[in-house]
């Protein structure tokens, strides 16, 4: 070969090797550029736990819910008694104040059992007697001790004086029981 056939191969392989350089050049920067959004991956493994926050605030009370049903009584507490005053045990051999439970006397009573009762003797043989019964104090029940020694006829009014249907039931010849549906307040005339 010649010397220009030398000194073109020269300038061919110098312009080749730049090419070379160049097309290098240009392929590190394209590879320096992104490409395209490639796919969702898989999910990676759970992180650690993280640490325990701080407690929140108190919330707002609830309503007040039902009454409960009432427990069983309790055991009777220890306790002594002397004569009308008591005391309690409050502590494993502690006992407390002594307190006088007796009151002032009270006031007279009314007869009792709502009714007005006028005793009387039992009659002399012969003698023919009657007697009233007042019930003062609403009762279904009555009991009327007439003491007439026998089993008298008995008329049963109401608190205006109109007459009522009623059970009788005579416990002996001195008391009638009168039985009505509701407590009634009125009077018994026996005869």
């Amino acid at each position: 070969m010649s010397k220009r056939d030398d000194a073109t191969v020269d300038r061919l392989l110098e312009a080749v090797a730049k090419g070379v350089r160049d097309l290098r050049a240009q392929m590190a920067s394209l590879a320096r550029q992104p490409g395209p959004e490639g796919g969702v991956g898989p999910t990676g493994p759970a992180g650690p736990r993280g640490p325990t926050g701080a407690a929140g605030k108190d919330g707002a009370d609830g309503a007040q819910g039902p009454t409960g049903a009432t427990g069983p009584m309790g055991p009777m507490p220890r306790h002594e008694w002397k004569g009308t005053q008591l005391r309690f045990q409050q502590a494993e051999g502690e006992w407390g104040k002594w307190v006088d439970l007796k009151g002032k006397p009270g006031a007279n009573g009314s007869s009792g059992g709502g009714f007005t009762y006028d005793p009387q003797p039992a009659p002399e043989p012969g003698e023919y007697r009657t007697y009233t019964h007042v019930q003062a104090l609403a009762a279904a029940t009555w009991t009327v001790p007439h003491n007439l020694g026998r089993h008298p006829s008995v008329t049963v009014v109401d608190h205006n004086g109109a007459a009522l249907l009623a059970d009788f039931s005579y416990v002996d010849e001195n008391i009638v029981q009168i039985t009505h549906s509701v407590p009634m307040i009125g009077r018994a005339y026996c005869n």
